[in-house]
Formats: structure tokens, C-alpha cells, sequence
């Protein structure tokens, strides 16, 4: 496997970052309405599963921009799914 050069390797975790914020309008509009009603648990869930997915991937290859993404993703989607389930009326 070809090795990543150290700059690519930065931006990508920068990249990975800040595409796993982007929850958290979502998390912040759950906590002001305490109502998930038009949030999709379903589409959240495989989120939450695919971070997860790419966070071992990213073990396995000890790669930490994939690292940096799948646990930021995991720990935004996993609260999103988990006040998705809390506020569900």
C-alpha cells in the first residue's frame, strides 16, 4: 500500500472533522425543541453504524485521518440517535 504523505494525512483529519460536525445543528435543534418527531432515526442509525465501520477500518490501517472521522462521527451521530430515541413522542 502506498504511503499517504504527511500534509494529505492533516488536511483529511481536518476534512473528516468537520464533516462529522455538521450533526450538530441537529443536536443543538433537538435540545432546544426536546421533539424528534421530524428527525429519521432509521438514516441516523446507519450513520452511526457507518462511522463505527469506518473507525475500525481506520484501526486497522492505522490511519488516523479515518480514525479522526469515525470517532468524531461516532460520538456526533451517536448523540444525535440517541436524543432521536429521547425525545421520540
Amino acid at each position: 500500500m502506498k504511503e499517504v504523505p504527511l500534509g494529505i494525512e492533516i488536511v483529511m483529519s481536518i476534512v473528516g472533522i468537520i464533516q462529522s460536525l455538521s450533526g450538530i445543528p441537529q443536536i443543538i435543534s433537538l435540545l432546544k425543541q426536546k421533539t424528534s418527531v421530524e428527525v429519521s432515526l432509521l438514516t441516523w442509525s446507519i450513520v452511526f453504524g457507518g462511522c463505527c465501520f469506518w473507525t475500525l477500518y481506520g484501526i486497522y490501517l492505522f490511519k488516523i485521518s479515518i480514525m479522526l472521522y469515525g470517532i468524531s462521527g461516532v460520538l456526533v451521530t451517536g448523540t444525535i440517535v440517541f436524543l432521536t430515541i429521547k425525545y421520540r413522542r
